[in-house]
C-alpha cells in the first residue's frame, strides 16, 4: 500500500534544486553580461585606437565621424599596418600648421643639392616649383600655402608615386596627411580637418564629408634638378629647411629596386612589368598611360598623343627615366609620374597612348 508525503515535505526537497537553477542563471547571464562588456570595451578600444572596423567579410577604415571607407579590396592585409596616429607620426607632412614649414629659394642656389639629385617639378599656373625627392621621401606630402592657389605634392615610397594638386577651396585649403594604409598600392590620404579620405592617384576623395570632391590635378614631373633648371630657369625650389633635427638622405629614392605591395589583377596588367615607369595624362575625364618601356621600343624622345580631340606632345629626356608632357603651344599639361601595376590597379577604364 503506497503512502503520499505531505505536501510541505514535496516542497522542503523542491527548494533546494530551485534554488540550484535560480543561481545558476543568475551565474550564467552575470558571466555573460561581463564578456559581453569586456568585449564592447576591448572593441571600442580597439576602434578607437585604428579606426578601422569589421563587418561581414569586410575591412572598414573611419573617415571623419560616420563615415566608413572599404579597404577590403584595395589593400593588402591590414595587420600590422599604421593606423592614422601612427601614420601621422611616422610621415609628418611638411605643413604651416606645424613646424614642418615649407621654406623657398631661387633655383639657381641651392646649397645642398646637386643636378644629379632629383626632384618632383610641379607647374601651377604661371608659378613653377621643385619639391626634392629626398624630402617628399621622409614626408610624403607637402602642402604649400606659400603660393595662390595653394598646392598639394605627394610622393609614395611604396609606388613611386608621384603627383600634385591644385587644392583651392574657398578661403580655406585643406591640409593633408597620410592614414598610414594604401589603397591600390598608393598611400590614403585624409585631411585634417573633416577626416575625409583622398586618393591622390585620381585626386578624388573617397570618404568623409568630403565624398565626391575633386581637385584639379598640375602638370607634375619627376627629374634630376639640373634637368628641370634647364626647363623652368625661373622655379622655386623647396630648401631643406623644413623641420628642425632632420637630416635628408643623399640617395637616388629611384634607383633601388622594389616590388608592389598588391598585384593588379585587371585585363591590362600582363603588358608591362608591375615596376615599370609609366607617365598618366590627365586627359580630360580620363587618365591616359604612356609607359616608359613603349616609348622607349620606339626610339624617340617626343611622342604625339591624341586624346578627345585634344593633341598632346610628351617628352622623354636622354636617359629615358624622366618625361614630360606639353600642349602643342609648349604649355605644361596636367599629368603624374606612376608605375604601371598602379595604373593597371586602380584605373578603372584604362587607356593605353597610341604613340606617333
Amino acid at each position: 500500500m503506497g503512502h503520499n508525503l505531505p505536501c510541505e515535505d514535496l516542497e522542503t526537497k523542491e527548494r533546494p534544486v530551485k534554488k540550484f537553477l535560480y543561481f545558476g542563471v543568475l551565474f550564467v547571464l552575470a558571466s555573460c553580461a561581463v564578456i559581453f562588456a569586456l568585449l564592447y570595451r576591448w572593441q571600442a578600444s580597439f576602434n578607437d585606437d585604428t579606426k578601422v572596423f569589421f563587418s561581414k567579410g569586410h575591412t572598414w577604415l573611419l573617415a571623419g565621424e560616420k563615415h566608413l571607407f572599404d579597404i577590403t579590396d584595395r589593400t593588402f592585409n591590414s595587420t600590422g599596418l599604421f593606423g592614422f596616429a601612427d601614420g601621422i607620426g611616422k610621415w609628418k607632412p611638411v605643413t604651416s600648421r606645424t613646424i614642418y614649414a615649407p621654406h623657398f629659394m631661387s633655383i639657381s642656389n641651392s646649397p645642398t643639392l646637386t643636378d644629379a639629385d632629383y626632384v618632383v617639378g610641379v607647374v601651377n599656373g604661371s608659378i613653377s616649383t621643385a619639391y626634392p625627392l629626398k624630402i617628399l621621401k621622409v614626408h610624403q606630402v607637402v602642402n604649400d600655402d606659400t603660393q595662390n592657389p595653394p598646392v598639394m605634392v605627394y610622393f609614395g615610397n611604396a609606388s613611386r608615386t608621384a603627383a600634385a594638386f591644385n587644392v583651392a577651396d574657398g578661403n580655406v585649403a585643406p591640409v593633408f596627411g597620410c592614414t598610414g594604409y594604401l589603397c591600390g598600392n598608393v598611400d590614403l590620404l585624409f585631411d585634417f580637418d573633416t577626416e575625409s579620405l583622398f586618393l591622390p592617384f585620381s585626386g578624388a576623395f573617397a570618404s568623409g564629408p568630403r565624398l565626391g570632391q575633386r581637385f584639379a590635378p598640375l602638370p607634375c614631373s619627376v627629374m634630376p634638378l639640373g634637368q628641370w633648371r634647364a626647363l623652368h630657369g625661373d622655379s622655386r625650389l623647396m630648401s631643406d629647411n623644413t623641420a628642425k633635427n632632420i637630416t635628408y638622405p643623399r640617395v637616388d629614392v629611384l634607383a633601388p629596386a622594389f616590388s608592389l605591395k598588391m598585384s593588379a589583377k585587371s585585363s591590362i596588367a600582363g603588358l608591362y612589368k608591375d615596376t615599370s615607369p609609366t607617365l598618366v595624362i590627365f586627359a580630360g575625364d580620363e587618365q591616359v598611360a604612356v609607359p616608359f618601356p613603349a616609348a622607349k621600343a620606339g626610339g624617340k624622345n617626343e611622342y604625339k598623343v591624341s586624346r578627345q580631340g585634344r593633341d598632346y606632345i610628351v617628352h622623354f629626356l636622354d636617359d629615358w627615366k624622366a618625361a614630360y608632357v606639353t600642349d602643342p603651344s609648349g604649355a605644361a599639361v596636367p599629368s603624374l609620374r606612376t608605375v604601371w601595376g598602379v595604373y593597371a590597379g586602380l584605373v578603372q577604364d584604362p587607356v593605353v597612348a597610341e604613340l606617333k
